[in-house]
């Protein structure tokens, strides 16, 4: 599986296939190729062949990302999987297991982690990061119920203090109802859990919601995406290597490193950013949705609705 500690940031098929237009377009997710791996990835602790091949790999890396929290003070936990997404599609019987599967597949993680004696914080999200009641298509998901054996091992982790609820707002097909709304319905589905902590992970925090978010009790608030774009010096949470800035820059390239929004790569500038996975300086890079970040003014009160 190689090394866990350059995992994504050195892979270019990374920024080609999850780049921002890819993403934003569905053209990645709607794949019969997408659709029938997540199908197998939220399945795969239970058969031989995809345990070997997926989730054994994928424990590597989640179990390094808990000795990362370990060593360092300003990580406070360890998310399991971004807006967990569908599988199976187009065959509606397994796209509509999704969330009973996503659910199986967060039970065996834990199981494993609880094993290695893993203390690092948990977060969970639902599928899509939403939440049942928050849109009709969790609704459809949310009349499969999750088993009781994943119950039970969600409450153990809570009962140890060491699961979060991590909850998106981007009003969509998926999310309906309003960002106070979504607040209220994660302390209900935290409460039914443990009770655990709810973070509000993800939203556009334009009209004072973070202050919102505060005031309606979110035990952690992180909104897309606060950064300081002087010390990064580009317009994401992601900072390069000079001798990285200065390549794409010399090469006339549309963005101060080695790739874009669009997915487009500066080759050179890439060779050089490789050198600084390889030899560990790097900072992060731009993947997926990491840029067009904000510095200033999201901490005004609410705007009067």
């Amino acid at each position: 599986a190689g090394d866990p500690s350059k995992m994504a940031v050195g892979n270019a098929t990374m920024r080609l296939n999850n780049c921002d237009r890819a993403h934003n377009s569905g053209v990645t997710m709607f794949t019969e190729q997408f659709q029938n791996f997540m199908y197998r990835w939220w399945k795969c602790p239970f058969d031989a062949r995809d345990r070997k091949a997926v989730f054994e790999p994928f424990m590597v890396f989640l179990r390094h990302l808990c000795d990362v929290w370990k060593r360092h003070w300003n990580v406070v936990g360890v998310e399991i999987m971004n807006e967990p997404p569908i599988g199976g599609l187009p065959d509606p019987w397994a796209a509509c297991r999704t969330r009973v599967h996503l659910f199986d597949f967060y039970g065996a993680v834990l199981s494993d982690l609880e094993s290695a004696s893993i203390e690092a914080p948990v977060a969970i999200e639902d599928v899509g990061g939403t939440l049942p009641g928050a849109g009709s298509l969790l609704d459809i998901l949310a009349c499969w119920g999750i088993s009781g054996a994943t119950r039970r091992q969600m409450e153990r982790w809570a009962v140890r203090n060491q699961l979060i609820l991590s909850v998106h707002h981007y009003k969509s097909l998926v999310t309906q109802v309003s960002f106070e709304r979504m607040v209220a319905l994660a302390h209900e589905v935290a409460a039914a859990i443990g009770p655990i902590p709810v973070w509000m992970s993800e939203f556009h925090a334009e009209g004072g919601k973070v202050r919102m978010a505060v005031d309606l009790g979110a035990d952690a608030v992180t909104f897309w995406q606060w950064v300081d774009t002087t010390f990064t010096g580009n317009r994401g949470w992601h900072k390069y290597p000079e001798d990285v800035v200065q390549a794409a820059l010399s090469e006339g390239f549309s963005e101060p490193g080695p790739v874009d929004a669009q997915g487009h790569i500066c080759w050179p500038a890439w060779s050089v950013y490789a050198r600084s996975v390889e030899d560990g300086t790097v900072w992060g890079a731009w993947i997926g949705g990491a840029s067009f970040g904000k510095s200033s003014g999201y901490l005004a009160p609410p705007v009067p609705l």
